[in-house]
């Protein structure tokens, strides 16, 4: 981020700066990008409710770079008339150290 922004003062900060910094991973890190640039409007915001700072609000960026695809789906939870064969086949032949079946075990499983 530095090496796009420089040593540029906030209020020198554009909303296409913003853009070039967030481009590089726009497309396929949707869930940094969603971290990075709620930072950055946490830092615009936080310089005061200027007329500079609402120039340089990230928010802005959304319409300079190209549509996000759909987020990926979660991994489906198993449906729950499953579990107690699931349990049963998982949990036979609990060992020292298996705390993913000890953890199945103590929640009721």
């Amino acid at each position: 981020m530095f090496a796009k922004l420089g040593d540029k003062p906030l209020d020198a900060i554009t909303p296409a700066d913003c853009a070039d910094v967030l481009r590089p991973i726009w497309l396929e890190k949707a869930d940094t990008v969603s971290r990075v640039r709620q930072r950055m409007h946490a830092t615009c915001n936080g310089a005061g409710r200027t007329a500079i700072s609402r120039r340089t609000t990230v928010s802005v960026v959304d319409y300079l770079l190209p549509k996000q695809g759909a987020k990926k789906d979660h991994q489906p939870a198993m449906p729950w008339r499953d579990v107690p064969a699931f349990s049963k086949v998982q949990l036979r032949d609990i060992k020292p150290g298996d705390n993913t079946r000890v953890a199945l075990l103590f929640g009721g499983a």
